[in-house]
């Protein structure tokens, strides 16, 4: 039998502690069922682009696919650092993936830090207007409507 050097046992419990780090790209179907137990992948997406976001870590992509999203009323959509890929734009070059919503607490897509959201149509009617944007956010091929 071969003698185990402390160094690699060291080493193995070093990696047993550690966290896994997991999947970097999340999905979102609004066909999918609500309230589920998604695990956001390809095969298996969230419903709602707010749960997501909330297992997305920063550098993270979330992959929307076409349809209406509507925003809780009680709360926004916060990106931090996190890029929000809505689906490829139809031929006319518009948007397939609409975020909806009338937050009483402000602006339905709040960004910050360096996230980026491309490819949405967005609106509300709140007075606090749409999108909120931070640092280096950017939007990209977005359309934003009711935002003040």
């Amino acid at each position: 039998m071969r003698p185990i050097h402390a160094g690699l046992v060291l080493a193995i419990v070093l990696t047993a502690l550690l966290p896994a780090r997991g999947q970097s790209t999340w999905h979102v179907d609004d066909d999918a069922p609500f309230p589920g137990t998604a695990s956001g992948t390809l095969a298996d997406p969230f419903p709602t682009i707010q749960q997501a976001l909330l297992a997305a870590a920063p550098g993270d992509t979330v992959r929307v696919a076409a349809g209406d999203y509507a925003v809780d009323l009680l709360g926004s959509v916060l990106l931090t650092d996190v890029r929000l890929e809505g689906a490829p734009l139809a031929p006319s070059g518009q948007p397939v993936c609409e975020i909806t919503g009338t937050s009483p607490q402000g602006a339905i897509l709040i960004m910050r830090g360096s996230a980026v959201a491309e490819r949405f149509e967005i609106h509300t009617s709140t007075a606090a207007g749409g999108v909120d944007m931070a640092g280096s956010s950017e939007l990209r091929d977005c359309h934003v409507f009711g935002n003040t």
